[in-house]
């Protein structure tokens, strides 16, 4: 599963009319995702709004059902991007964060790649959010408002420590358990 195919079941699953992206460049995701309102963010990517995402939140009134965060992959601004996402979320709303799990400690240091895994850990000792990263393309982390037992961390996340604990850190499940999870809700739109 692709993640514009990921996109496209949480769209048709949950009736959801509106997107925004951040991290447009080339237009590929973006592009190939089927909902009525869209609207992407990019510096320098084919965007609708040639905004960094900081400008762009410090400025948007509007909340999206769908959020897809593949902007800027060091784990400070990928935080900042998935709590601002949270923030302009509609109730009933998800965001789908890119590369959560990179395969190798080579590819963690890769500017395409960066710590994304970090700030989604990091986000992961939050018992008000309902967290899975799945396993495929290169990881794509599923987050909404709810429940969950908070992850423990330690006082520095490491790649040994990822490597130890990616399942439970993660909260990684197949594409399988989330496409049966996939149950169109009571209130699709």
């Amino acid at each position: 599963m692709l993640r514009f195919e990921l996109l496209n079941a949480l769209v048709k699953a949950h009736g959801y009319t509106s997107y925004l992206e951040i991290g447009v460049e080339s237009g590929y995701t973006f592009d190939r995702v089927a909902v009525q309102h869209k609207v992407g963010v990019d510096p320098n990517g084919l965007a609708t709004l040639q905004l960094t995402s900081d400008e762009f939140f410090a400025a948007n009134l509007e909340a999206f059902d769908l959020i897809f965060v593949d902007g800027c992959h060091e784990e400070h601004q990928a935080y900042r991007d998935m709590v601002h996402a949270l923030a302009f979320l509609r109730p009933g709303g998800t965001v789908v964060v890119h590369d959560c799990l990179p395969s190798t400690r080579a590819w963690e240091a890769l500017d395409h790649n960066g710590t994304v895994w970090r700030a989604w850990a990091r986000l992961r000792a939050n018992a008000d959010l309902d967290m899975r990263v799945v396993d495929t393309d290169h990881g794509c982390g599923v987050l909404r408002h709810g429940k969950q037992a908070p992850a423990q961390l330690p006082e520095t996340l490491t790649w040994d420590y990822f490597e130890a604990h990616r399942q439970e850190l993660m909260n990684v499940v197949s594409v399988a358990e989330f496409v049966a999870s996939l149950v169109p809700t009571a209130q699709a739109r």
